[in-house]
């Protein structure tokens, strides 16, 4: 039976990187969690998200969950965006932004990996990447950028996973422990989590400066596809 291993971290820690090199090093089958964005839902708004609470079940990718069982039951399958054909190969290579918070995904995840790395390094290799590689960005689009990270767009570089809002839970910081506890176990699975931290991150999605918007603190994506070849 196939063996699938997540692998997690903030944007810029290079998930997609390593998981691909990984495909390629051991001549196996990987997903990745941005190519089925176009066929899948998400909060519109994710800082909001963010500041709400994480409700992990926002990010509805059926597919996305189809694909990795029909690989863990040793399935070949056609990538339902790229059309590729996938084998279920020993070990399968899983970009995983959300790692086992997410539950929709998480049933399948035999193994966890976390790339944790200071969030001023992944912001910096994160830009770089994006102005490196990509046409049509200019000055005020990098500005743009570091202007929505310092007015708040930085919460989404925290892979910790925090307590409730206030909102929804007022209470002391040993009932915020066991919450925690409670939320690690109902996404855990008997097979052994490797991670720096005990949670996984929000990425961030990186769609043009453009196609941003800021409003009272928080930022929307407008109507548009991201750009080619991107990777988290």
């Amino acid at each position: 039976m196939p063996m699938i291993i997540a692998i997690s971290g903030i944007s810029g820690a290079g998930k997609t990187t390593l998981t691909r090199a990984l495909a390629e090093r051991f001549r196996s089958s990987h997903l990745c969690w941005d190519d089925f964005d176009s066929v899948s839902s998400h909060p519109h708004d994710y800082l909001q998200w963010h500041r709400n609470g994480r409700d992990y079940s926002a990010w509805d990718y059926q597919q996305l969950a189809t694909a990795l069982d029909a690989l863990k039951r040793g399935a070949a399958i056609v990538h339902p965006v790229t059309q590729e054909r996938l084998p279920p190969t020993k070990l399968v290579f899983f970009d995983a932004p959300l790692g086992r918070l997410h539950a929709q995904t998480a049933r399948w995840i035999d193994l966890a990996l976390h790339v944790s790395l200071p969030r001023d390094i992944a912001l910096c290799r994160r830009l770089i990447r994006d102005y490196a590689a990509t046409d049509g960005l200019s000055l005020d689009d990098l500005i743009d950028d570091l202007s929505f990270y310092a007015d708040g767009g930085h919460e989404l570089f925290d892979d910790t996973e925090p307590c409730p809002s206030p909102a929804r839970w007022k209470g002391s910081s040993a009932r915020c422990a066991s919450w925690k506890a409670r939320a690690a176990a109902e996404v855990a699975r008997p097979a052994p989590l490797v991670s720096s931290r005990s949670s996984a991150p929000l990425r961030l999605r990186r769609h043009r400066s453009r196609r941003w918007r800021r409003n009272r603190g928080s930022c929307r994506s407008l109507p548009g596809s991201p750009r080619r070849g991107h990777s988290w």
